[in-house]
């Protein structure tokens, strides 16, 4: 009986240290994601709460003053500029959706594109939904975030996914901020 004890003993210690081992790189894993996901929630969250509040300044200034409904074609020639300058390679929400699937990046320079894009749109009047920009916005800048960490790509998705989500929540989820 001793012998078969004494053979379970290195087997037990190997399975030991083998769950040991699993539950270290799950726990570094867990500690990782809880930081990315509060830095995440926090730049993202403030950019796309900046973005809802002034969305609704310019919306409510609008409402109130006509004559800057005229200015809507002059807006959509600065924001045509905009892109041809600075946002060719932006792919729009299109984009964004299908960096979670595949190789792509969503450029950085999308953040501010969309921001001041929908922006100018919503100040002259023209139609544009604040949930392709908050998609847009928070996955660029999520993107951007996994870069900097110098996340691998399956990482890099998952930070789209998280500045995707920070970004709607922050858009949405507040009742003073919604236009």
């Amino acid at each position: 009986m001793n012998n078969t004890q004494d053979k379970k003993k290195p087997e037990e210690i190997h399975n030991l240290h083998y769950y040991i081992d699993h539950i270290r790189y799950d726990m570094t894993n867990l500690i990782k994601w809880l930081v990315l996901a509060v830095l995440t929630g926090l730049s993202v969250g403030f950019i796309s709460s900046l973005f809802a509040r002034v969305l609704k300044f310019v919306t409510n200034y609008r409402t109130e003053h006509f004559w800057v409904f005229f200015l809507l074609p002059v807006s959509g020639l600065i924001i045509v500029f905009l892109y041809q300058k600075f946002g060719q390679e932006d792919g729009g929400t299109n984009q964004v959706l299908s960096t979670i699937r595949s190789q792509d990046d969503v450029p950085f320079r999308s953040a501010p594109l969309i921001f001041v894009s929908t922006i100018l749109t919503h100040f002259a009047g023209g139609s544009a939904g604040r949930e392709g920009a908050a998609i847009q916005l928070g996955g660029s800048i999520g993107n951007q975030l996994g870069s900097w960490f110098h996340l691998d790509e399956e990482d890099r998705h998952v930070m789209v996914m998280c500045g995707m989500s920070a970004a709607f929540s922050a858009v949405f989820g507040d009742r003073k901020s919604v236009v």
